[in-house]
């Protein structure tokens, strides 16, 4: 979580100020790039997360609806912040991408002939791509070669040390991924959901009252 509120503060907040000298620094666009990179940490465990919930949760129904709600809580937040739109449906929220790859390998599970139980998580993949959620089809892709290798932590930690290539840092989180222990946590983590739409809220008042300052 930290890691990623950390690459929305270099999205919404560093990245603008990379333009200016503000405070007469000059190397807003390097923090800028750290505080990306650091954020690149957040979906390989988010994703690993969506494989976990889905295996050990008690009702399928009620993990992907409050998923979907936090989708659509988010959604204004997230146009507000990356888009400065108060409604835009040429990029989503990454909670439509959890939805998305939670739907996919629940539909893998749904059948028994293999054709079958490989077509349907495909067309989800496709239709993230489709939607323009983050991360598109890669995203969703991601979830379900985590859940295929499940049981096979080694080679699920490879395969995705591999998919994160593509982002670079990504692939450090899966050092983290190799030694969990498979223990739920003591805390409930649940209220951890909220904070994704309230730092978004947080960020935008920032940037708001920190570009009036400036201009």
């Amino acid at each position: 979580m930290l890691t990623m509120i950390i690459d929305h503060i270099g999205a919404i907040l560093i990245e603008p100020l990379s333009l200016t000298s503000f405070l007469g620094f000059n190397h807003w666009e390097t923090v800028y790039l750290v505080c990306r990179l650091i954020g690149r940490l957040a979906f390989p465990i988010f994703a690993f997360l969506i494989v976990e919930g889905y295996s050990h949760t008690h009702n399928f129904n009620k993990y992907l609806l409050r998923l979907i709600s936090l989708a659509l809580l988010s959604e204004i937040p997230f146009d507000l912040a990356f888009n400065q739109s108060w409604f835009d449906m040429s990029y989503q929220n990454i909670f439509f991408t959890l939805s998305l790859g939670l739907i996919a390998i629940w539909s893998s599970d749904r059948w028994d002939n293999q054709f079958l139980g490989t077509l349907f998580p495909l067309g989800i993949i496709f239709m993230a791509e489709w939607l323009q959620v983050d991360y598109g089809a890669y995203g969703v892709f991601f979830i379900y070669i985590l859940y295929v290798l499940r049981d096979k932590r080694l080679y699920q930690c490879i395969a995705g040390a591999v998919l994160g290539f593509l982002q670079l840092t990504a692939s450090l989180s899966f050092i983290l991924i190799y030694f969990y222990n498979g223990q739920k946590g003591r805390a409930n983590f649940r209220w951890m959901y909220v904070i994704y739409p309230v730092h978004l809220v947080i960020l935008i008042f920032i940037r708001h009252g920190l570009f009036a300052y400036i201009y």
